[in-house]
């Protein structure tokens, strides 16, 4: 009699065995994010848009904020994408802060300013622009695409 108890306790155990590993267990692994992690050591946040002004005009707008006081902090390039279906862009210009020192401002923390584009209006544009923030000695940066818009 003995040996019937320890047997179905045996099995009882090794039921609740194979239950608690079906279970699954990664429920709070499923839980959203609650901070959001700074987008680098200098860069807090950044933007960018642009903005048709009407007779073809383009404003390719930007903003940088960096995470404090940097010695040189905005965009290094932006390259400026045409298209007439909205769908195969093609690149039609180039901006490099050399030539447009309103794209990199210093010692500040932010830097919010565009550059102008004479577009063919009905033609649909965006533009990849490589933002940056960093001290004298070192810095970093991404790459974002604006969204699409289209020259009136």
């Amino acid at each position: 009699m003995e040996r019937k108890k320890s047997h179905f306790l045996v099995k009882l155990i090794a039921i609740a065995l194979v239950i608690s590993l079906c279970v699954p267990i990664g429920a709070q692994a499923a839980m959203p994010e609650t901070v959001q992690p700074m987008a680098s050591a200098y860069l807090a946040d950044y933007t960018a848009y642009i903005c048709a002004m009407g007779d073809g005009d383009l404003e390719i707008w930007f903003e940088v904020t960096g995470t404090r006081t940097l010695a040189d902090i905005g965009v290094l390039t932006i390259s400026l994408y045409e298209s007439t279906d909205n769908s195969n862009f093609y690149w039609v210009k180039a901006y490099n802060f050399s030539n447009h020192p309103q794209m990199l401002w210093h010692d500040t923390y932010i830097c919010m300013d565009h550059v102008d584009y004479v577009a063919v209006p009905g033609r649909y544009y965006k533009a990849y622009i490589c933002v940056w923030a960093g001290p004298e000695d070192t810095g970093d940066s991404r790459y974002i695409w604006t969204p699409v818009e289209r020259a009136t």
